[in-house]
């Protein structure tokens, strides 16, 4: 089964995006992690200067340009806070998630891809996805009666009259 390429993909890296070395090799990620990790463990690494990027699954497609360690685990924070808004906490659908990041951070929706992101874009990216979660985050609404009864909060003792 042959995957088909979708229009927004890159195609696979020639030269590294970070050195421009023209020294890139298609490999299972064993090479940096000791040990295959995931469904499709294949990446992109620059033997030269040791970027790497992951790999579309069922494809030799970039999930986005190549980065060297310190912007690999931005991207990982970052995915993890951003993936929140829509995985968890239910405030918005993945979508909606990337419009809203594509506005608050002035880039077009097109732009707007963490697996291109500088580690400064992914600080940023934390910094209002954090935000984000704290502001959405509905209020519990608490039960002050039952039935005509007052209800005692959580923590506290019933007086007894």
């Amino acid at each position: 089964m042959e995957i088909r390429k979708r229009a927004e993909w890159l195609n696979p890296p020639k030269t590294c995006d970070i050195c421009k070395s023209p020294n890139v090799t298609f490999q299972n990620n064993k090479v940096l992690y000791k040990k295959s990790i995931g469904n499709w463990p294949y990446i992109w690494i620059c033997r030269s200067c040791g970027a790497a990027i992951g790999c579309h699954f069922g494809t030799k497609y970039p999930l986005g340009k190549m980065a060297d360690l310190k912007t690999r685990q931005a991207r990982a924070k970052a995915h993890k806070w951003f993936d929140q808004l829509h995985q968890q906490s239910g405030l918005t659908t993945r979508t909606g998630a990337y419009t809203w990041l594509a506005n608050a951070m002035g880039l077009s929706r097109a732009k707007c891809h963490i697996g291109h992101f500088t580690s400064e874009q992914c600080e940023e990216v934390i910094r209002l996805s954090k935000k984000k979660l704290k502001q959405g985050k509905p209020r519990k609404e608490r039960m002050t009666h039952i039935r005509g009864r007052k209800v005692v909060k959580p923590g506290e003792r019933r007086k007894h009259k």
